[in-house]
């Protein structure tokens, strides 16, 4: 369409003076657009030979005109599928989590009543024991989700540098054909953050029981 070419969408250069010139001020993204501008191209007579594709009134070769988009929809459809069954996986498990550390939580409460009461009856306030078990949580959420998150880390690095052979389908899937799992680091802190948090929330029960005790009562506690 003439020189210099300044805007690029492959596989085609355009012209984005003799774009605008027409009232275009962007190359033409459908096949409908494309017609469109051909025809005040040739109406205005800019010297460029207009081009049809896929038009009733070419008689030459016809185009079909396709994006990425369009061509692996369907892949994109069963990706976003994944990404929500993954989700719903992710949200399971921190529910089993976090169900698992009240659990323990509470056993661990109940094996310590009786220190509860005595630390009660010596003084201690009871955001002072509240604050006392959601640490307890916390340390215990982060330790867990670092150590967990390293060795996810190593096992990443070890199968990438295995070279694991693909299936031919999932090749054509992947776009690979040796396995190649990516690490980013900024999710792997977030997801180690959130369980920690979840962790800390699932305490939060437990240990405002805990501080609720009356020493009395709890000094008193068999079992």
């Amino acid at each position: 369409m003439g020189f210099p070419y300044e805007a690029f969408q492959w596989p085609v250069w355009w012209n984005t003076k003799v774009l605008s010139s027409v009232g275009f001020t962007a190359p033409p993204q459908t096949t409908d657009q494309l017609l469109d501008l051909a025809a005040k191209l040739k109406a205005q007579g800019q010297g460029v030979a207009a081009m049809a594709i896929g038009g009733a009134d070419w008689t030459g070769q016809k185009l079909d005109v396709t994006t990425w988009s369009d061509e692996l929809g369907q892949i994109q459809s069963t990706i976003a599928l994944l990404k929500a069954l993954t989700g719903f996986l992710l949200f399971i498990l921190v529910c089993i989590i976090g169900a698992g550390v009240m659990s323990t939580m509470w056993i661990a409460i109940r094996e310590r009543t009786r220190e509860i009461g005595t630390l009660r009856a010596i003084g201690m306030h009871r955001r002072r024991v509240l604050l006392m078990f959601l640490t307890e949580a916390f340390l215990l959420g982060l330790l867990s989700t670092a150590g967990g998150g390293l060795a996810g880390v190593l096992v990443a690095f070890a199968l990438n540098a295995l070279h694991i052979r693909l299936p031919e389908m999932v090749q054509w899937i992947l776009m690979s054909d040796t396995l190649l799992l990516s690490v980013h680091g900024v999710k792997v802190i977030g997801a180690a953050a959130g369980l920690t948090l979840a962790t800390t929330l699932a305490a939060l029960l437990p240990s405002v029981f805990a501080a609720r005790l009356k020493p009395v009562t709890a000094m008193h506690h068999i079992g």
